[in-house]
This record gives C-alpha cells, structure tokens and sequence, in this order.
C-alpha cells in the first residue's frame, strides 16, 4: 500500500534554546524498507533501514547532478532527488527547508 512519508529534522549545534537548522523530507515510502536520513554540517546522509538493502546511487532529478554518502558528495541543497535501491527501485525525494551552513 502507498504511503507518503513526510519527516522533518531539526539540529541545533549550539546547544542554546533554538534549533540552528530544520529540514523537511517528503517522499512516497518504498515496499520493502524506509528511508533513514543524517543531517550534519557536512550534507545529508541517506541510508535503507532494510541491512539487505542499500542506497546504490543519488541524483538530481532536475540537473542529474550525481551525490552520495561520501563526504565530500553529499547533498547541500533542496530539491527533488531521485534515490536508487540496490534491488533497482527509485524513490523521488523532495528535500525542503533546507541549507549547508
């Protein structure tokens, strides 16, 4: 059965009374897993919740600009992304509220 899944993350880095950063992740919840999603300061991390399961590929829908988990090839932006399974389903992210420091 379809489920949209909407989860929202907040951070706060300072450990003061605010939260520094909020971003919303919107998407239709794969069949055989969901989606676990790690803000930091150095992009978003996005992995299966599902051990047989793992993030193969990432990219954006609108430019095709290939991400990853590395460091260095996180994703810093909003936007509409596509996340591909290692059992070959895709997922269309849609990442709102959201900028790199």
């Amino acid at each position: 059965m379809p489920t949209h899944v909407s989860k929202t993350i907040e951070l706060d880095y300072d450990h003061d009374v605010m939260y520094d950063k909020k971003v919303t992740f919107n998407y239709k919840k794969p069949d055989e897993t969901d989606l676990n999603f790690t803000l930091s300061k150095s992009g978003i991390v996005i992995i299966s919740k599902n051990k047989n399961l793992s993030v193969e590929k990432v990219w954006n829908k609108l430019d095709k600009t290939m991400y990853s988990n590395d460091l260095n090839e996180r994703i810093k932006n909003e936007g509409t992304y596509v996340v591909a399974l290692s059992n070959g389903e895709k997922i269309d992210i849609t990442i709102t509220n959201y900028d790199i420091f």
